[in-house]
């Protein structure tokens, strides 16, 4: 345990973090005491904590390239993600052992019988330690907070991050720039169309094209045909808001047409925050013109707040692949299903007679993580520096990848082949977490947040143009040009943004442009509203609390 804390204390101290961290171990301390009577017991319970905090710390930094925030633990404290854990061997023993040491220390903790003078030290004591750690907690908070924001990525004091961000809410983006000048009120549009076409919207798990990992002899990588599709209206690569993980993140703004990253510390729990209190949708522009939503998942409902999130962005209905006959719960996630199986229960349900035009979003699973080492693969590498491990590890996500690719380019070419008028959109939600060292075959700027996308228009003939880089959170305006869907405001500025900034937003060169189309969709247009700016659950309430500005 003294280990534990004192990394928190040493990591990058400054008064407010040590008052703050101290603050907590001193309340924590009490609440224990308070229920045990023993020290020895209640530092044991802060132990216990610590190596929990520990663990899902790094986990996030392993797996999204972040750190621990108290918004976090909405997403840890749903039980429907556990079973995510189950799949990685040493994250589950260490997690094992916790609870373990959890079932000892609920032992030692019960069943204490003591005086009543004993009784009264220990309220006394505990009392004092809360007291004072609340105290204190509060001046840190108070003091430190604005300062903790600046250096907010770079941070991996666990208690003081938990601390620090315990009531962040969410303000939005402004410029001082007029965002009129760059954003006229009507651009030219596809129109309302008499027949509008279906649409499938494919998440396609870890996907991206390999043969941008520098390190790999690319003569020695199989031909993915899906990546660059002859059935496909255009293509190219796909700019995501996330790494290794985190695929709620890229799955909102596939939807919305917004960055998680404009929530700032909110970015990872857009699926139980942000979702309830947009102005429009994809879906909900959809719905609009008449459109039935229809979701086709291996997810479980549960899962990070998945199954309200899409309720709350307009789904009609979701569909496990349970439902269309795949064994097993519709409370568990399914690991195990291929690709090409989850493409054949998408045409099931769009062959289905409709009174009206469908929307279909449908995700795959088979490419998740994680990657065991394949000993015996026919993969080079190029380079010396590439470990035979790791390159073990991509030759399984290769392996993934080519048993999907042929499936996937075969539903292309029944999409463009169907009578009925139909868009297919389907894009990678995030890069794997490979470990790889080797680097990227690209000039593009963070490559490791870079995927790939295709879009198939049956009432397309040839190839359109695609912009070197397209950031994902224009697909949904570019869905619905191709739809024949009118686009309404807050999508007319999107599809506007795309076409000012060459497909581009965070990688946007044009600052002052950038920051008004922020100023346009989150202040004159309000696409998010948030009708309270203080979490009411928050801790904190108790405290005086000076004016947050958002972290960006």
């Amino acid at each position: 345990m003294a280990a534990f804390w004192l990394a928190n204390l040493a990591y990058r101290p400054t008064v407010w973090t040590v008052l703050g961290t101290v603050s907590v171990l001193c309340s924590g301390f009490g609440c224990f005491f308070l229920l045990t009577g023993k020290w020895k017991t209640s530092l044991g319970w802060l132990t216990l904590i610590g190596l929990g905090l520990w663990l899902l710390n790094s986990g996030k930094h392993i797996f999204w390239k972040d750190f621990l925030k108290f918004e976090d633990l909405t997403i840890f404290a749903d039980p429907a993600n556990f079973e995510t854990l189950l799949h990685y061997p040493l994250e589950s023993a260490l997690a094992g052992f916790l609870v373990c040491v959890l079932l000892f220390l609920c032992k030692k903790t019960f069943g204490v019988d003591s005086s009543c003078a004993r009784k009264g030290r220990r309220l006394f004591v505990s009392l004092f330690s809360i007291a004072l750690g609340v105290a204190g907690a509060c001046v840190a908070f108070q003091n430190g907070q604005q300062q903790w924001m600046v250096n907010i990525v770079k941070g991996s004091n666990v208690v003081a991050n938990l601390l620090m961000s315990s009531r962040i809410h969410y303000v939005s983006p402004a410029a001082n720039l007029a965002s009129k000048e760059h954003f006229p009120t009507v651009i030219t549009t596809n129109g309302d169309r008499k027949e509008k076409s279906d649409i499938v919207l494919i998440l396609q798990e870890s996907t991206f094209n390999p043969r941008r990992l520098k390190g790999v002899d690319p003569r020695t990588l199989p031909k993915l045909e899906m990546v660059d599709s002859p059935w496909s209206t255009e293509s190219g690569a796909l700019r995501v808001h996330t790494y290794g993980g985190g695929t709620w993140r890229s799955e909102f703004s596939a939807l919305t047409g917004l960055s998680s990253d404009d929530f700032g510390v909110l970015a990872g729990t857009v699926f139980y925050s942000a979702v309830f209190h947009l102005q429009d949708s994809l879906w909900s522009r959809l719905k609009k013109a008449g459109y039935r939503i229809i979701v086709v998942t291996p997810f479980a409902e549960g899962s990070y707040n998945s199954g309200k999130a899409y309720r709350a962005l307009g789904a009609d209905k979701i569909i496990h692949v349970t439902d269309l006959g795949w064994k097993g719960s519709r409370r568990k996630n399914i690991w195990n299903i291929p690709t090409g199986k989850i493409l054949e229960m998408v045409r099931t349900v769009l062959d289905e007679k409709y009174d009206r035009p469908v929307a279909i979003y449908a995700l795959t699973m088979k490419e998740h993580g994680p990657y065991p080492e394949k000993e015996n693969h026919r993969l080079e590498a190029d380079e010396s520096n590439v470990g035979s491990a790791a390159l073990g590890r991509v030759a399984q996500y290769v392996d993934r990848l080519e048993q999907a690719s042929e499936d996937v380019v075969k539903f292309d070419r029944w999409v463009q082949e169907r009578k009925r008028p139909t868009v297919l959109v389907r894009f990678g939600d995030h890069q794997p977490s490979l470990g790889w060292s080797g680097g990227y075959r690209t000039t593009q700027a963070r490559p490791e947040y870079i995927t790939d996308y295709t879009l198939v228009d049956n009432q397309v003939k040839g190839r359109e143009r695609s912009f070197p880089l397209t950031d994902i959170v224009f697909l949904p305006s570019l869905i619905l040009q191709h739809a024949g869907v009118p686009l309404g405001p807050f999508y007319e500025t999107t599809a506007m943004m795309r076409d000012l900034c060459q497909g581009r937003y965070q990688d946007c060169p044009d600052s002052r442009l950038l920051k008004a189309y922020q100023n346009e969709i989150y202040v004159n247009q309000a696409i998010a509203k948030w009708p309270v700016l203080v979490d009411s659950n928050s801790w904190s309430q108790l405290c005086v609390i000076p004016d947050v500005p958002q972290y960006r």
